[in-house]
């Protein structure tokens, strides 16, 4: 049975494992994924002490030069993008947000990827994404088509091409006291809803439930017949999606797993 001899270095924040047996040596870097299946960043041979130390000195020369060189690369490009005042379409996003919703901490993270990039923006609570979708999806510079069922580009965008950005998407993070706060203003408790709907099959509870509560939000928005508002409609199904989920799934059947368990 081979003997393995394991040890560690850094290089610059890096940290390496070098494993070591009679006659082979593997060096890995240490934030590298699973230990199971991974690859060497160098592998080698050697016949003598002085030939292992040889080898592992030639590899930390050469990823210390390796690092060395990104970090410049990494340096230089961000005094270019000071000097020229270059920003991504990520930031010219979150300046649009803040404008519109200053009191929302917004997260937009921005990603490049073969043939295009994306931004991804996500907060918790208010506003609803049917208030932030618009402004968010007015930095995207093409759409998919059903009637072709191909991607077209925008032939006018309100603006510059270089704050485009292909892709967009909204993620908000439900509040769960801004919900109960929600279901409480409509007159309705979650236990009353929940007993309401006792009796009806599980697939449909959620349904039910959603349909009570969009009936009062267009009556207390007054969003029927001649007052409808596409606008209002949209922010109304969006609050009725979240309050039914939130009573079925965090309540209804948060509640019976717990009930089955003990």
């Amino acid at each position: 049975m081979t003997d393995f001899v394991t040890t560690t270095m850094t290089i610059w924040k890096n940290t390496y494992e070098i494993v070591c047996g009679t006659c082979s040596c593997s060096i890995y870097r240490l934030s590298d994924k699973a230990a199971i299946g991974r690859v060497a960043k160098e592998m080698f041979y050697f016949k003598s002490e002085d030939e292992k130390n040889a080898g592992i000195l030639d590899f930390y020369n050469r990823e210390k030069d390796y690092l060395e060189r990104k970090e410049q690369r990494r340096q230089e490009r961000l005094q270019y993008n000071k000097e020229n005042k270059r920003k991504t379409p990520a930031q010219y996003i979150k300046e649009a947000l803040q404008k519109k919703f200053p009191w929302v901490k917004f997260s937009c993270r921005y990603k490049t990827f073969s043939m295009g990039n994306d931004v991804t923006v996500s907060w918790k609570g208010w506003p609803l994404k049917a208030e932030v979708e618009p402004i968010v999806n007015s930095y995207e510079y093409w759409y998919f088509d059903g009637m072709t069922d191909m991607y077209e580009i925008y032939e006018k965008r309100s603006h510059p091409d270089e704050q485009l950005a292909k892709y967009t998407w909204c993620e908000r993070e439900y509040d769960v006291e801004e919900t109960k706060k929600w279901i409480s203003d409509l007159g309705y408790t979650a236990e009353w809803l929940l007993e309401d709907v006792k009796d009806i099959y599980e697939y449909d509870k959620t349904g039910c439930i959603a349909r009570r509560i969009s009936w009062k939000l267009d009556e207390l928005s007054e969003n029927k017949w001649e007052n409808w508002s596409q606008e209002v409609s949209r922010k109304n199904e969006e609050i009725w999606h979240i309050c039914a989920r939130y009573i079925i799934n965090d309540i209804y059947y948060a509640k019976k797993h717990n009930e089955e368990n003990h």
